[in-house]
């Protein structure tokens, strides 16, 4: 849950907007194509996930939550294993 709070707050922020549906697209929101980078460098700094620009024009919120979910619980989980060893 936290990471979809701060994909919400992040977006919120970049696009002056006061929330953001799960079907919503950044693009289709206001957002452009400078907006994406910052999204996607700030994913990449607030989170340690890449996000392509790409993914930041096609995909709806609700994917973009998916794939840093995944990168995010893939990471957390390598930085465990690596730990016990």
């Amino acid at each position: 849950m936290q990471i979809v709070n701060a994909l919400e707050q992040l977006w919120t922020e970049l696009l002056e907007v006061p929330n953001v549906g799960s079907s919503d697209n950044f693009i289709e929101c206001g957002g452009n194509s400078l907006l994406a980078t910052i999204l996607a460098a700030r994913i990449d700094e607030d989170m340690g996930c890449e996000i392509s620009l790409e993914e930041v024009f096609q995909l709806e919120f609700r994917e973009l939550v998916n794939i840093v979910e995944s990168q995010y619980t893939r990471e957390s989980s390598e930085q465990f294993m690596s730990s016990t060893q």
